[in-house]
């Protein structure tokens, strides 16, 4: 590889130079709900950062720039390894869960800066809390898609052996499966039992895949607890069975509906247990923290220039960064951090007027302004970075903002938050990653054929060059 990681640093702790020894890959997430850590990405050798202005500038440095990640997610949803959070106390989604795997979303970000010489810490922060109705329906759409997700499974695993019968015999057989399925199994059973036993199963699978592997995402969640509801159910079903109460099909029915029934009440009291109640400015304060210790630590070890620092930010993650950066005689002062030391900030489809997400539906209100930012509008004005815009101070870190073709209207907010920028003296740059959504452009950063990460990387080379920064 081209790079190499510092996985699930606390941030909060005082850093050293032998922190990358303690935290292999084999001792990661020791608590998966341990929002305040961050992955560093470093480049592998102390070469200059691939510059796309025209070969490779600064020939011979040995510190290269950092950027500090920030993911999105609505202020309530997300990791730094996104598939962490749908298999996690937050959210139990098997669907979105292999889906951000294969695409490595967010953990993209910090593989395709080090892979081109830029250091990159991508960071964790705590996410706030929905209340009870919205999680009772994220709840229900999570298992939706896990039971398809379970189904998409299942007919690979029948190719598989369709396939395998096939090297093996020569022969597809497919008669046998369709007679084996069709005529001894759904044609026997009633349709709604079929779907029943289906769904109960989906759920052992679930439960499978989140205690093996993710464990330490569920700290308030007992392995025990989990093997009771399953026997309770079998022994329901049992018992129906044994008394001629129901047929069989039924018992097993009503053991798969009384074993996703208690298992989601299970996953609810997770939740409400493990998940925090916080407001803003809390994330904002965590962010800062992160980059102090990302300061600290390029300081201690000179494995990249300090004083070449950008923040970058997706969605929620774009809005932290802007709010932070022209809030940071607040923010960065608290944590004994400068202005100065930012070199310029990099926004992607961020949220810079929350009243433009109020104006949309209630139902966005409720569901991500009122649990970080409370439900009055006043409220979202002291929480929107438009607000902060001054006129521009020599020390202003220049502004890089971006959307996508596709971005649910936050492109409209987007140009006016840079029109205001640039009316008060702003250096900033705009531009719209055409072919691209507000998810493809996390998910698929990096990929060949995209343009987001050159535009970034064209981005830090032109501040850089305009710093022209003294080497530490």
């Amino acid at each position: 590889m081209d790079f190499r990681v510092i996985y699930d640093v606390n941030y909060l702790v005082q850093p050293d130079k032998n922190i990358e020894r303690r935290h292999k890959k084999s001792i990661r997430r020791k608590n998966g709900m341990d929002k305040h850590c961050l992955d560093l990405y470093l480049p592998t050798r102390p070469l200059p950062y691939v510059s796309l202005n025209g070969g490779q500038t600064y020939t011979g440095v040995a510190s290269p720039p950092v950027v500090v990640f920030v993911h999105g997610g609505g202020w309530r949803r997300g990791d730094r390894q996104s598939w962490n959070h749908f298999m996690s106390s937050y959210d139990t989604n098997l669907l979105m869960y292999f889906l951000q795997r294969y695409y490595g979303t967010y953990s993209n970000v910090g593989e395709t800066f080090a892979k081109r010489g830029i250091a990159c810490a991508v960071i964790s922060y705590p996410l706030s809390r929905l209340q009870l109705s919205f999680v009772l329906v994220e709840m229900f759409l999570s298992f939706v898609m896990s039971i398809a997700s379970v189904g998409i499974l299942l007919t690979l695993a029948v190719c598989l052996a369709q396939l395998l019968l096939f090297i093996t015999t020569g022969n597809f057989g497919v008669q046998y499966f369709v007679q084996f399925a069709v005529f001894h199994g759904a044609m026997s059973t009633p349709v709604l039992s079929t779907l029943c036993i289906y769904v109960g199963l989906s759920q052992i699978v679930v439960w499978i895949i989140a205690l093996c592997l993710h464990r330490k995402n569920y700290p308030s969640l007992r392995p025990h607890s989990v093997a009771l509801i399953t026997v309770f159910a079998g022994l329901c079903g049992y018992l129906c069975t044994k008394y001629d109460l129901l047929s069989i099909e039924h018992s097993i029915s009503l053991s798969s509906v009384l074993l996703v029934f208690l298992s989601q009440v299970i996953l609810l009291t997770v939740y409400f247990a493990d998940v925090p109640t916080l407001k803003h400015p809390s994330q904002i304060r965590s962010i800062a923290q992160s980059i102090r210790w990302v300061r600290k630590y390029g300081i201690i070890t000179k494995l990249f220039n300090i004083r070449k620092l950008f923040l970058c930010g997706y969605s929620a993650g774009g809005h932290m960064v802007s709010f932070l950066t022209l809030n940071s005689d607040v923010y960065l002062q608290e944590v004994g951090l400068d202005l100065c030391d930012i070199k310029g900030v990099i926004s992607i489809s961020g949220i810079y007027n929350l009243h433009s997400l109020a104006e949309g539906s209630r139902c966005l209100q409720e569901l991500y302004l009122t649990p970080t930012f409370e439900s009055k509008p006043s409220c979202w004005t002291i929480a929107s970075p438009v607000t902060y815009i001054k006129y521009s101070l020599n020390d202003m870190p220049r502004f890089l903002i971006t959307n996508a073709e596709w971005d649910f209207g936050l492109d409209k907010d987007a140009r006016e938050f840079v029109m205001k920028l640039q009316n008060h003296g702003y250096q900033c740059e705009y531009h719209v990653i055409k072919g691209s959504s507000h998810f493809s452009l996390a998910m698929l950063f990096g990929q060949n054929g995209q343009t987001l990460h050159k535009i970034c990387i064209r981005f830090i080379d032109t501040v850089l060059q305009q710093n022209k920064t003294t080497e530490l």
